[in-house]
């Protein structure tokens, strides 16, 4: 993906508002306390659950943007979603949203 040099405004505080891309500073803390999921989506939020590159801060808000564009209330398949946590932000936005990831049951690579 290319991406300009400096973000948005608008994508800077979907960042800041969603945690993305890496997750809430607390992310460390609830590693500590082991995988109780629950607590941890709670307390280092949807883009925690795995380590994403600097990319990603434009990637999420530029996908978020063109999904809302779409309309509301949409049924979306998230092909290769993995657990990045954009699909829970569509899903509290109200969309309808089947995460797919065959993984390695693919290719044998995962």
């Amino acid at each position: 993906m290319l991406a300009p040099r400096s973000l948005p405004s608008e994508y800077t505080e979907f960042n800041r508002r969603h945690h993305s891309p890496a997750g809430h500073p607390w992310r460390g803390y609830c590693k500590v306390f082991g995988s109780r999921s629950a607590l941890r989506l709670k307390l280092a939020g949807p883009y925690a659950w795995q380590e994403n590159n600097s990319i990603r801060a434009f990637e999420y808000p530029w996908a978020h943007d063109q999904i809302q564009s779409l309309g509301s209330k949409l049924v979306i398949a998230d092909v290769g979603a993995s657990l990045a946590g954009l699909q829970y932000t569509l899903a509290r936005d109200g969309h309808e949203v089947h995460a797919i990831d065959p993984g390695m049951n693919a290719t044998g690579v995962g």
